[in-house]
């Protein structure tokens, strides 16, 4: 099965050494050419930064126009000692300008989809290294003016399933079962299939809704696994008659 919606898209996660950040001044800096003929080329001339505080330059087509979406790590975090923050900006292809920029307080970059034309979502988390972790999912919107949208919060037991026209969100969100400790035979580690909480998002131009559509009777593994939304259906059908699948491709 595949799905646009979910497809996950190289991105490359790189922490800036705290050496680096320290010795800012003295960094060499990189003058990035951009290719007007070629907009899959991701790179800016009118941006100059230590090439090592850059993260992801990702290319996007919305309206016909080209952009790059560029995340970079360039300072410490107010809020996290000894943390990095990720800042995000938006650059126009055809006249170098930034459009946007901002710094949000997360340390890493995460997945960029691209569920349907014209629509990119954007994920930042807090991450310490390891499988844990807490994020933040973003709409990125250019009209009426440039904003990224939260769409949701999730974390390392959640499956994010996009519809087909980037208005909607399949969520399921597992359910860690720790009682009895490791010798109770009900435990489950953190790969076990957890029980899933589903709910739906509905994406609109002012605001986000929500709705819960229950907790599944059996225990289900989506972790990187979209057969398993397959199995979702055969194993609870009360649940999935509530969804509308004409939205989303199986």
């Amino acid at each position: 099965m595949h799905n646009p919606g979910t497809t996950r898209l190289p991105v490359f996660i790189f922490f800036p050494l705290l050496l680096l950040l320290s010795c800012q001044q003295n960094a060499n800096r990189t003058n990035l050419s951009l290719n007007a003929a070629d907009p899959s080329q991701t790179s800016v001339n009118t941006l100059e930064m230590p090439e090592a505080y850059i993260d992801t330059i990702f290319p996007m087509q919305i309206n016909n126009q080209g952009y790059q979406l560029i995340l970079s790590h360039e300072s410490f975090s107010a809020l996290h000692k000894g943390d990095v923050t990720t800042t995000v900006r938006i650059v126009e292809n055809a006249s170098h300008d930034t459009l946007y920029s901002n710094t949000f307080e997360f340390n890493t970059a995460g997945i960029i989809r691209n569920p349907a034309p014209d629509c990119y979502w954007l994920s930042l988390l807090n991450s310490g290294g390891g499988s844990s972790y807490s994020a933040t999912l973003f709409n990125i919107k250019l009209q009426p003016e440039i904003v990224l949208q939260p769409i949701l919060k999730f974390g390392e037991l959640s499956f994010i399933q996009g519809n087909t026209t980037g208005t909607e969100l399949l969520v399921f969100e597992g359910i860690w079962n720790t009682n009895g400790g490791f010798e109770s035979k009900n435990f489950e580690s953190h790969f076990s299939e957890h029980q899933q909480m589903v709910a739906v998002y509905k994406i609109e131009e002012d605001t986000v809704t929500f709705k819960e559509l229950g907790l599944t009777k059996q225990k289900h593994d989506f972790h990187h696994n979209n057969e398993a939304i397959i199995e979702f259906v055969k194993k609870e059908p009360a649940l999935a008659k509530e969804i509308d699948w004409s939205e989303y491709e199986m």
